[in-house]
């Protein structure tokens, strides 16, 4: 897999080798902060997918994307492995190196964009929350023909509540 990364002269990969006892620690640490993980699948298959559960509850936000490479082609293993929290399930043996790389390089970044997402919406969110302008989001509610009837609050900022004497 080293090998098939680097063929891409675009970009340049500092690949980590950890064992896979670094994944079994109560909080997973690495040798050095890592974009993403390259998780090859060997029997048994259910301790590979409990180590992604576990990596995956353990870090939560923090979790660099995994990119899961097995040997078997059965839909219901791969399924399991997307619904555990993998960005991208890859057959051994149908995997060519430019598959590889863009699966990798489209994890990471999917990864930093949901990062930059995050960021965002507190900033936003923050802002939101300190106005001295009254701020509220509000859901239409319908009735049976879809005519809209009331209005239900999803959101006031403090002043929005301080105004109205809520």
């Amino acid at each position: 897999y080293r090998r098939q990364l680097q063929q891409d002269e675009n970009i340049t990969y500092k690949i980590l080798s950890e064992g896979p006892d670094s994944l079994r620690s109560e909080q997973p640490q690495f040798s050095q902060p890592v974009d993403g993980i390259l998780l090859e699948l060997c029997a048994p298959q259910a301790d590979a997918m409990q180590r992604l559960d576990q990596l995956n509850q353990q870090m939560g936000d923090r979790c660099p994307p995994v990119v899961v490479i097995a040997s078997s082609d059965d839909a219901k293993t791969a399924v399991q492995v997307l619904k555990s929290g993998a960005t991208d399930y890859l057959i051994k043996d149908q995997t060519t190196p430019a598959d590889l790389r863009l699966a990798m390089d489209r994890a990471i970044e999917k990864a930093e964009l949901q990062r930059q997402l995050r960021h965002s919406q507190a900033q936003f969110q923050t802002s939101v929350d300190t106005l001295l302008d009254c701020f509220g989001t509000f859901s239409s509610v319908r009735n049976g023909s879809g005519q809209i009837v009331d209005f239900r609050i999803d959101y006031l900022n403090q002043a929005a509540c301080d105004n109205n004497q809520m």
